[in-house]
């Protein structure tokens, strides 16, 4: 978890959970799934938010590091 709010570029897109699972096709509960996992997210008093960037790149690396046989990552991604 990062809790550094401005990390968060305003120019850079900033995701809810619902924004996230809608970009992703999966349920909100996948995206609670995936911050268990590692997915990097924000947490700004009760809200939680996505830096876009930081996402892509974790499902980058989740789907390099599963395509050589490795257990773990983000589990139900779409690809």
């Amino acid at each position: 978890m990062i809790t550094n709010p401005t990390e968060c570029e305003p120019h850079e897109d900033c995701l809810t959970k619902e924004d996230l699972a809608q970009r992703y096709r999966v349920t909100v509960r996948t995206i609670d799934n995936w911050m268990r996992v590692g997915m990097p997210y924000y947490k700004i008093l009760k809200s939680v938010r996505f830096k876009w960037s930081a996402v892509q790149q974790c499902i980058d690396e989740t789907k390099s590091f599963n395509r050589v046989g490795e257990a773990g990552g983000l589990r139900g991604q779409s690809q």
